[in-house]
């Protein structure tokens, strides 16, 4: 059985998706215009999505669901 070899991508201004190139398909999982940055975790499960406001979301990459979102605390 061979895995599927997926992409996750960040555009600025255009959010993050998941890129399936096995499946030929395009997945939005944050459509916001303040996406930052993004990183896949240690597990290879979660995809963490920094916006210019400093909020971290984090999604599951097997449901594309959101799991947390987290905000700065105000100083």
């Amino acid at each position: 059985m061979q895995k599927a070899l997926k992409i996750y991508r960040i555009q600025r201004r255009q959010g993050a998706y998941i890129i399936d190139i096995t499946g030929n398909k395009m997945t939005a999982l944050y459509t916001g215009t303040d996406a930052f940055q993004c990183k896949v975790d240690y597990s290879g499960k979660n995809l963490l999505l920094l916006s210019t406001d400093g909020t971290l979301r984090i999604y599951d990459l097997a449901t594309g669901a959101l799991k947390k979102k987290v905000q700065p605390s105000a100083q």
